[in-house]
């Protein structure tokens, strides 16, 4: 098994409570028919939750990522993904502790913005899930967006661990 794989492999046996709490709603097509994946390789990085079909990014970060030199990392994986074409929402873990149906909700509709652009595939006939209807607030994403960009703190902090965190013992 090569090294990215057993990386991913630890990361997920070794998730956080909240990222328990937010995969038992992603996992199986349970938000609006989506295939997400945890502890995805994005180049160096491992995201928390991609869904590669919107080419979507969530991430939960907890209070490892408060000091300013984990603030420039997570800075510089966030314009890498971004880069690559991957959007990135992110959730702190007392938000999803907090809100669990809110931090989906937003997921849900950041995927709703990304799944109108005319680039993204549509869905297999038949496969909304059952959480799609509860959940409303067309445009929500893009105005979370600017209005954490007009508050300053639109670059937020991205839970990515790398291959040098590997090495640091640190998983992100």
């Amino acid at each position: 098994m090569g090294g990215t794989t057993k990386r991913a492999r630890q990361l997920r046996r070794d998730q956080t409570f909240a990222e328990r709490l937010v995969w038992a709603r992603l996992r199986n097509r349970q938000l609006n028919g989506w295939k997400f994946r945890r502890q995805h390789p994005i180049g160096p990085y491992y995201a928390d939750f991609a869904c590669l079909d919107l080419m979507l990014v969530v991430e939960l970060d907890g209070d490892s990522h408060g000091t300013e030199a984990d603030i420039s990392r997570d800075t510089q994986r966030t314009a890498f993904l971004e880069a690559q074409g991957w959007t990135v929402v992110r959730f702190w873990n007392v938000e999803v502790l907090d809100s669990l149906d809110g931090v989906l909700r937003q997921i849900h509709d950041a995927g709703q913005f990304l799944a109108a652009r005319p680039d993204c595939p549509p869905l297999p006939p038949g496969e909304e899930g059952p959480i799609a209807s509860a959940m409303g607030g067309e445009g929500f994403a893009e105005r979370l967006h600017q209005e954490r960009m007009a508050a300053g703190d639109g670059e937020g902090v991205a839970g990515i661990a790398t291959a040098e965190d590997a090495a640091d013992g640190n998983p992100g």
